[in-house]
């Protein structure tokens, strides 16, 4: 019986830390420097969390990732208070860009993205605001070990910061 128990607690506590371990993303400034961090970690349903904290590692908000039956991702965001301060929905059109629309906690339209990849297999961002007027872009490059990093720009082409994202 002791035997049993110490096997269904150890698969337990295996399929608990499953779901723990994830990776850390720092996003950092134009000139390099940290300003915030966001740990991800997947649950034994295959769904996402993110935690986001300052560059002092204060919790500023989470982010809860699923997918539904048509392969669609939606995501909510809320504060550190656990408020609801937005959502955003993932589709892939007929030719595999994906295209994201963001709502405010209130479902109003706060903007979208659309996402295509370019010949090297660099994703290519362009952002708008709900009236469709350009708010940036980004770009989102892989190097040799398989790390990621995305670099954000205004609508005018200035780097505004960029996230690293580990392999």
């Amino acid at each position: 019986m002791k035997k049993l128990l110490l096997s269904i607690f150890s698969f337990c506590f295996v399929l608990t830390s499953f779901g723990q371990w994830g990776t850390t993303n720092t996003y950092t400034d134009p000139y390099g420097t940290t300003t915030g961090y966001e740990t991800q970690t997947t649950d034994y349903f295959g769904n996402q969390k993110s935690t986001y904290s300052d560059q002092y590692g204060n919790t500023t908000g989470y982010g809860t990732q699923s997918t539904d039956y048509f392969g669609n991702q939606q995501k909510t965001y809320t504060d550190q208070y656990g408020n609801t301060t937005g959502h955003a929905k993932q589709s892939t059109d007929y030719f595999g860009n994906q295209n994201t629309n963001y709502t405010d906690q209130y479902g109003n339209s706060t903007g979208s993205a659309k996402t295509t990849t370019d010949y090297f297999g660099n994703k290519n961002t362009n952002y708008t605001d709900q009236y469709g007027n350009s708010t940036g872009s980004s770009k989102t490059t892989t190097d040799y070990f398989g790390n990621k990093t995305i670099t954000y720009y205004d609508q005018y082409g200035n780097i505004t910061g960029t996230k690293k994202i580990p392999k």
